[in-house]
């Protein structure tokens, strides 16, 4: 589940998805995934992607929208919000405060 994770962060991706590539159920799969992480898949999976943004916004060379869409956030309003959850400042604060 790790590795389907970091293989396809960047798309958009579900736990149904998962469930349909491993052929086993979703509730199963979420259960296994929480007792295995203490992660929920949502939250590893944002949690994984803001951790990719990070790394790219430390390069540079890239707006923050185009960070977001790399990573496979959709809604760039949705990713900044996310990236305050789990970084607790906003990206581009976090941009002025890496250089």
């Amino acid at each position: 589940m790790l590795d389907y994770i970091k293989n396809h962060y960047k798309e958009k991706i579900s736990i149904a998805d998962l469930s349909a590539e491993l052929n086993l159920s979703s509730t199963y799969l979420n259960m296994k995934f929480k007792e295995e992480t203490n992660y929920t898949f949502n939250d590893f999976l944002n949690r994984y992607r803001i951790l990719r943004s990070v790394e790219l916004l430390k390069q540079g060379g890239m707006k923050v929208y185009e960070v977001a869409e790399s990573v496979g956030f959709q809604d760039y309003k949705y990713f900044i919000s996310v990236f305050k959850k789990y970084t607790g400042c906003a990206p581009i604060k976090f941009i002025n405060t890496s250089i």
